[in-house]
């Protein structure tokens, strides 16, 4: 008896013979210029690579430092103009300050901190107050570290300001050399300086001296004669 067949099972009888029998198909070789070009283009997909992720995280890719004449002359620029600007152009020494001289300020500083107190263990204030002049209590500051005093004249611009701080706290100081000179001087024995700025007839002078413990400062729109017995006047409170 003859077996009939569908178009279906004559279509899957044909792929089960064609496919029963698989072949062994050699793995194709490739030239060396092929590898070579295959090479060179996986090295491009990796720096591109590198690229998109260094940019999605806005992160700039490595350059190679280049000095051009462009570079130098760049340098050369903003040299004078930090020059200009105000760049340290002499040093100042006295005693035991040391200050960076500018076009318009001195900053200063002090030479040694060390073997000095900490904290504030014991304050200076002026022991007499010149006629007229008064403390001004609600201005008056105090840390660990500084003590600060303001004495005004009433009805006046006159005013006194002292101040003791340590060395360490002290750090430095601008003062406007540009207008005053500074001068080296002495207060009850102890090295100092004093700035004195004379003005369309306005005085002042500020003081600043190395106690041996602390740095004292007093400052007076006054002559410099005048502030620096003020400064002879500060001892300690009893």
């Amino acid at each position: 008896m003859n077996k009939s067949y569908s178009v279906s099972d004559l279509v899957s009888l044909y792929y089960e013979n064609e496919f029963a029998c698989i072949e062994e198909i050699p793995v194709p070789g490739f030239s060396l210029r092929h590898k070579s070009s295959m090479k060179r283009a996986f090295r491009k997909f990796k720096k591109n690579s590198q690229n998109l992720y260094l940019n999605s995280y806005n992160i700039p890719a490595r350059r190679k430092n280049r000095l051009n004449r462009r570079t130098i002359i760049l340098a050369i620029v903003l040299a004078f103009l930090a020059l200009i600007s105000g760049c340290a152009v002499a040093q100042f020494l006295s005693g035991n300050f040391r200050g960076e001289v500018y076009h318009d300020n001195t900053e200063l500083f002090v030479v040694d901190a060390s073997n000095s107190p900490e904290f504030i263990e014991y304050k200076y204030n002026l022991t007499e107050i010149p006629e007229g002049f008064s403390p001004i209590t609600e201005e008056w500051f105090s840390t660990p570290f500084m003590v600060y005093y303001l004495y005004e004249k009433e009805n006046t611009r006159d005013h006194i300001i002292l101040s003791q701080s340590t060395k360490a706290d002290f750090g430095s100081i601008h003062l406007n050399t540009e207008k005053g000179e500074l001068t080296d001087i002495t207060v009850n024995g102890h090295n100092g300086v004093c700035l004195s700025i004379i003005e369309d007839n306005d005085n002042y002078a500020c003081i600043i001296w190395d106690n041996g413990d602390y740095i004292l400062e007093i400052s007076a729109n006054m002559e410099k004669e005048k502030v620096l017995e003020l400064a002879e006047k500060v001892e300690i409170e009893k």
